[in-house]
C-alpha cells in the first residue's frame, strides 16, 4: 500500500500543475470569449446565405478556440511522455491534426467566401 504522505514523484507532480493549469485556462477563458464574442443564434437568419454564413462562423469559432486547447494536450503528452516512444508519437500526431484542421478550416472559410461572392 502506498503511503500518502511519502514526497509525490515528479511525474505526478507535473500531471497534477498541468491538470490544474489547463483548469485555470479554461475557467478564465470561458467567460472572456462569451463576453467578447457574440454569437448570433442561426435560427434568426433571413436568407439561406446568412444561415450558412452564421452556421460556418459558429463552427468556426469553436474550432480556433479547441485548436489552442489541444496543442495545450499535446504540450501536456510530450511533458509526461518520459521519452516513450508511443506517447511522443501520439503528441505529434495530436500536433500534426491541430494544424490539419486549423488549415481545413481557415480554407474552407476562404473558400465559402468565394464561392458566396460568385453567387
Amino acid at each position: 500500500m502506498k503511503n500518502i504522505f511519502e514526497k509525490p514523484s515528479r511525474k505526478s507532480l507535473s500531471i497534477f500543475l498541468g491538470m490544474v493549469s489547463v483548469i485555470l485556462l479554461i475557467s478564465v477563458a470561458g467567460p472572456i470569449f462569451a463576453a467578447i464574442l457574440q454569437i448570433e443564434p442561426p435560427t434568426e437568419s433571413k436568407t439561406f446565405k446568412e444561415l450558412i454564413d452564421r452556421i460556418i462562423s459558429f463552427v468556426s469559432l469553436i474550432s480556433l478556440v479547441l485548436a489552442p486547447l489541444m496543442i495545450i494536450f499535446a504540450g501536456f503528452y510530450y511533458m509526461t511522455s518520459n521519452g516513450d516512444p508511443e506517447k511522443v508519437k501520439k503528441a505529434n500526431n495530436i500536433l500534426l491534426y491541430t494544424a490539419i484542421g486549423i488549415a481545413v478550416i481557415l480554407l474552407s472559410r476562404a473558400f465559402v467566401s468565394m464561392v458566396m461572392g460568385v453567387l
